[in-house]
């Protein structure tokens, strides 16, 4: 039985069964075990499953699989530069290896620092489960910032814009709700409501005037701004509503002689402006 390959001249070929079919090829030496190359037009190599191509490459090098790719062990495909990786996890590697834990992971092919971008597939933790798009630098392996989609229900997430202090974790400074809701620094003070801004606490109060513009914060509850000018104006106070009128311009404090006060303000107004009418309250 003989067997031409890539436009050889016949030869005898061992390996062969006794139908004359190939089925093994042994070499032990320092030549390639098997060498298939193709002058012509037509593919270089075509293995087929009942009659069908699964596996072939076609003339010019392009490389065909009409099959799912398995891995055997834990060895992982790479290119000949090591440039794209996928392990037998999973998970991919752009530049770089691919990590345990980050299904994407990006390495800067210019300066080879790892972490320029990843991607979790999940989160950790109750609710807040649910795919981060993370930013790092300097070869860490945890982000610096990140876009994490909090899965709140079945097909139903939040979204969250993610930062780290010095020296401190991942901490949301912008949660945008899925039914619309807006918290700085918050993902719930919202009071119940929908489609609304909710505003947390300063940790630290601004202290020096902004140049050309205007700086908005909450203190203990109370929306507030400063201005280039220095001046702070509480632009909704967080007193209590008054029991008569129903408006926020309502103080309280505890006196030493009197106890606990309460004043409102458009009401004391009135009662001023009816005196000095000359009206009795």
């Amino acid at each position: 039985m003989a067997l031409r390959l890539a436009g050889e001249e016949f030869s005898v070929v061992q390996g062969l069964d006794g139908l004359g079919n190939l089925r093994t090829v042994d070499v032990n030496d320092g030549s390639p075990g098997l060498k298939v190359n193709q002058g012509g037009s037509g593919r270089v190599f075509d293995f087929q499953d009942g009659g069908i191509s699964v596996l072939y490459m076609d003339d010019g090098g392009a490389l065909s699989l009409d099959r799912d790719l398995s891995f055997i062990g834990t060895h992982s495909i790479l290119t000949d530069t090591g440039d794209l990786v996928l392990n037998p996890a999973g998970n991919v590697g752009i530049g770089g290896s691919a990590l345990s834990g980050f299904k994407t992971y990006v390495t800067d092919p210019t300066t080879g620092i790892r972490d320029v971008l990843f991607l979790h597939a999940s989160d950790a933790g109750g609710s807040n489960n649910g795919p981060r798009l993370g930013f790092a630098s300097g070869g860490n392996t945890s982000p610096s910032a990140g876009v994490r989609a909090s899965r709140i229900a079945s097909n139903v997430s939040d979204l969250a814009l993610e930062t780290r202090p010095s020296g401190g974790s991942l901490t949301t400074r912008l949660h945008l709700t899925s039914d619309g809701n807006v918290g700085i620094n918050t993902s719930g003070q919202f009071g119940s409501g929908v489609g609304v801004l909710g505003v947390a606490n300063a940790a630290t109060v601004p202290s020096s005037n902004p140049s050309g513009g205007h700086v908005l914060y909450a203190e203990a509850g109370a929306l507030k701004g400063r201005g280039s000018s220095g001046t702070i104006t509480t632009i909704a106070a967080a007193e209590p509503h008054c029991p008569s009128c129903g408006k926020d311009y309502v103080l309280e404090w505890d006196n030493e002689r009197y106890g606990h006060l309460l004043v409102c303000v458009p009401c004391l107004v009135d009662r001023v402006g009816s005196l000095e009418a000359g009206r009795k309250i």
